[in-house]
């Protein structure tokens, strides 16, 4: 059986990614013959799976638990384990993770008599350590080879897969980024091909995408996200998935220059996860929206969703101190934008936070912490190697160069020509910004 869906649902409808898997159908029949008291165990599985992909998560939830309890009154402890733990991981994408948690728990526990060969003790074991990796703690990832091990050797596509998401994001933790994106590949070949079941195809999309900003790849970014529209436009009715979709296109849209068509998708995209229940990526649809009307001059409404962005749970920086700073009042961004840089402890979110830490400090004449800021994107830039972040360190030793007097230094070839790799396609250059830029420090940012 593939972990996200029965066989028993049919030809049709087994695949995890075949165009013609219609999910309101499948969510109208079900839900009719469990009013009518007619599904059984795996019924109602299928029918949980069917209320996740449309968004109806209280009926999902509902299902769940029922299918759980049905598995727990005929004494298939294993299979009542599965349905917890599919529950959670739906509950870990939305960011629910303290019920989650509760959740692991309390399929460990119905597995302490079973078998230990079985591969629910392999999303034990996952599902476990999940929330560590979500810490930043790459120690996780011996756990997810083990799962790997196991899951391969009981022919597990789908654990093999979110195993194989895990090992790729501790490897990426570990500053091994090119071994990381290269499985973290191999792990999408599999989903695009339909291999995968359907939640978990989605959350694999979501998070490989997530992990490719991380590491400022955006040759990867563009196509996996290319991929995820493609795949969300042959289900029709899905939600969870889109959102996050939506909000990777935005930011993507963004740095080529397409405001408008940015800012469309980002309103849309706070329009799908606002919920109910509201999902944890509505903070980073807000912020999103937040930089492109910054970036448009539209200033009270950008501050509006910055603060949409903060209170749906996204740290709005550096976007509110860029925002500080467009109104003139450096006063407030500079303080600001120091106490994030000092907070951001991860390598990626220093390197988001320390561009505008130059641009704002350069605007404050702090020529040398600009400097060490400056420094500091350089040596993070070596580490991710990826021409993107090249781009944005050389605008920023650039604006240093010409704040310490030494325009010159701006001319050498290796700065001009990873310059022009941070600025493509730069609205801000063909008059669509109300505002010129001296950089292009403001549009290079998620």
């Amino acid at each position: 059986m593939v972990w996200g869906m029965s066989s028993a649902i049919g030809e049709d409808q087994a695949s995890a990614a075949l165009p013609q898997v219609q999910w309101l159908d499948t969510f109208e029949r079900l839900s009719a013959a469990r009013d009518a008291g007619l599904v059984e165990a795996d019924d109602l599985e299928r029918l949980a799976v069917a209320a996740y992909m449309l968004g109806r998560d209280s009926v999902c939830e509902k299902a769940w638990i029922a299918a759980h309890q049905e598995w727990l009154r005929r004494g298939e402890r294993e299979r009542a384990a599965s349905c917890a733990f599919r529950h959670a991981l739906g509950l870990f994408f939305r960011g629910d993770l303290a019920p989650a948690i509760g959740w692991v728990g309390r399929g460990g526990r119905l597995l302490e008599q079973s078998r230990s060969d079985s591969i629910e003790h392999a999303w034990l074991r996952m599902l476990t350590d999940l929330p560590r990796l979500f810490r930043g703690d790459p120690g996780a990832g011996s756990t997810f080879v083990e799962a790997e091990e196991r899951s391969e050797r009981l022919g597990n596509v789908d654990a093999v897969t979110f195993a194989r998401i895990g090992r790729g994001y501790s490897l990426i933790l570990e500053r091994h980024v090119a071994r990381g994106m290269a499985l973290l590949d191999e792990v999408m070949v599999s989903v695009a091909a339909g291999e995968v079941a359907p939640v978990l195809s989605g959350i694999a999309y979501c998070q490989v995408i997530t992990l490719c900003h991380d590491v400022f790849d955006l040759r990867r970014a563009h196509e996996w996200t290319e991929a995820l529209t493609r795949w969300c436009d042959a289900q029709p009715g899905i939600v969870p998935f889109r959102g996050h979709c939506l909000v990777h296109r935005c930011e993507l849209l963004q740095l080529r220059g397409a405001w408008t068509d940015a800012v469309e998708h980002a309103e849309q995209a706070c329009s799908w996860l606002a919920g109910p229940p509201i999902w944890d990526a509505l903070g980073s649809a807000y912020y999103q929206l937040a930089e492109i009307q910054r970036l448009r001059g539209d200033l009270a409404a950008a501050e509006e969703s910055y603060l949409q962005a903060s209170l749906a749970g996204r740290d709005p920086e550096p976007g509110m101190s860029l925002l500080r700073l467009g109104q003139g009042r450096i006063d407030l961004a500079l303080p600001a934008v120091r106490r994030a840089l000092a907070e951001a402890t991860g390598p990626t979110a220093r390197s988001r936070l320390l561009p505008a830490c130059v641009e704002i400090m350069l605007e404050a004449r702090e020529t040398g912490p600009a400097r060490t800021a400056a420094d500091e994107l350089a040596r993070l830039a070596a580490e991710f190697d990826t021409p993107f972040l090249e781009g944005l360190v050389a605008d920023a030793y650039g604006a240093v160069l010409v704040a310490e007097g030494d325009p010159s230094g701006c001319a050498s070839p290796p700065t001009c020509r990873a310059s022009r790799v941070a600025r493509p396609r730069c609205s801000a250059s063909n008059g669509t910004s109300p505002h010129p830029h001296r950089s292009c420090l403001s549009c290079a940012r998620r």
